[in-house]
């Protein structure tokens, strides 16, 4: 059985169309564990009436505010299923989603992390793909670190099916102190301790919507800054654990990709005062000669004179 883990925090607007279509699923052999996170709207009383009115297995779960990675710890503790995965409540999956994970498992049981494409849009709704098993693509360890470190891949959480004894056996949470990319380095803690195959299926089964309030003030910055004290506890954790090509390069690379990631949402004044905080020259300065060319150029731009950096990165 798969237990699906679903934070719950404001998305009333949205949440509607996420439990729809996780109780549309063509795979019937799953439950939906809902973490209310203290949520001061009706976003869980308006899935929990959803899924009242279906036969979908399902728990709801209410604790205080305590974030996302609070949250999804609490809904992984409690989940009963051989699988776990967590859904973003603003997000939604087509209905061949589960499915798809079924058929893989199936094809490769002793494997413990399995994915599946995603698509970037303003709607949860749209035209359905169906996964085409002869697609998938299955990787050793090694391969998969590879493939998400230099984005050749791209493994989005909720699209990560996770065997939870695999979980389990390495302690592997996400750390809760963590505000900003705290998803990213609870997939570095998977790939890390995985010693296994990993299979990815690109079909775009997952729906990860955009909303118009992504947009960042300076007043975030010490939410992001939480993510580089969260850097540096994930290396303690995962150290000896990456391949060496990766490990020389890990730090600098996830400081740059946090900037990048920045510029995208901060003003320049706002980028260049988190850029100083983080230590931005010192931190990301050997990738500016390390690593593929894509990454060498932008970090040596913005390592020499960081508000042209800012505005390259904002189209890079």
């Amino acid at each position: 059985m798969i237990s699906v883990v679903v934070p719950v925090y404001r998305t009333e607007a949205y949440i509607e169309a996420c439990i729809r279509s996780l109780c549309a699923q063509t795979c019937r052999d799953f439950e939906i564990i809902l973490v209310d996170d203290g949520s001061p709207d009706r976003s869980a009383a308006l899935a929990e009436a959803i899924l009242r009115q279906t036969e979908v297995r399902f728990r709801v779960i209410h604790t205080e505010n305590r974030g996302v990675s609070a949250a999804r710890n609490t809904g992984l503790q409690a989940a009963s299923g051989e699988w776990v995965m967590t859904v973003d409540s603003d997000d939604a999956v087509l209905p061949d989603f589960l499915a798809a994970y079924e058929r893989m498992i199936k094809d490769s049981p002793g494997c413990s992390i399995f994915s599946t494409g995603f698509s970037v849009c303003e709607a949860a709704d749209g035209a359905f793909e169906t996964a085409n098993a002869m697609n998938t693509r299955r990787m050793s360890a090694q391969e998969a670190q590879q493939v998400f470190f230099d984005r050749e891949i791209r493994f989005l959480l909720p699209t990560l099916l996770l065997r939870r004894s695999f979980l389990t056996e390495n302690q592997i949470l996400f750390d809760e102190a963590v505000r900003y990319s705290e998803d990213v380095q609870f997939i570095w803690k998977c790939l890390a301790f995985n010693r296994d195959p990993v299979l990815h299926n690109p079909a775009a089964l997952y729906r990860y919507v955009l909303h118009e309030n992504s947009t960042m003030t300076g007043s975030d910055i010490p939410k992001i800054m939480t993510a580089i004290g969260g850097l540096d506890r994930l290396l303690q954790q995962i150290s000896g654990r990456l391949t060496p090509g990766i490990a020389e390069q890990f730090r600098p690379r996830s400081v740059f990709a946090l900037l990048h990631g920045a510029a995208h949402m901060l003003s320049c004044p706002d980028f260049l005062t988190l850029y100083r905080a983080c230590g931005g020259r010192s931190a990301i300065g050997r990738q500016a000669w390390r690593g593929k060319l894509r990454f060498r150029l932008p970090a040596a731009v913005l390592t020499a004179c960081p508000r042209l950096g800012y505005r390259i990165m904002r189209k890079y």
